[in-house]
């Protein structure tokens, strides 16, 4: 589940020489809520992302705006099974 980030960028180093990259350029004190997010350039449609879509390496981009927006909390997900 993706949240607001505490970040403007932030880089993880994978096994093998991957990276994960989480970019949030407008996040600010005033810019707290995520308008729309992309992972790997394609539009992330849900708050979402998958264990091994994060350690298969990409970009997770995510807009930045002041104002709550419907794009996460419009989202009823069915949850993980237990013990996931």
């Amino acid at each position: 589940m993706i949240g607001s980030p505490l970040f403007t960028k932030l880089t993880l180093t994978l096994q093998g020489g991957r990276r994960f990259v989480g970019s949030a350029p407008r996040n600010s004190p005033g810019n707290l809520y995520i308008q729309s997010a992309r992972l790997n350039g394609g539009p992330l449609d849900a708050p979402v992302i998958t264990h091994q879509q994060a350690e298969a390496g990409g970009v997770l981009e995510c807009d930045m705006g002041p104002t709550p927006s419907t794009w996460g909390s419009a989202w009823r997900g069915t949850p993980l099974p237990s013990g996931r």
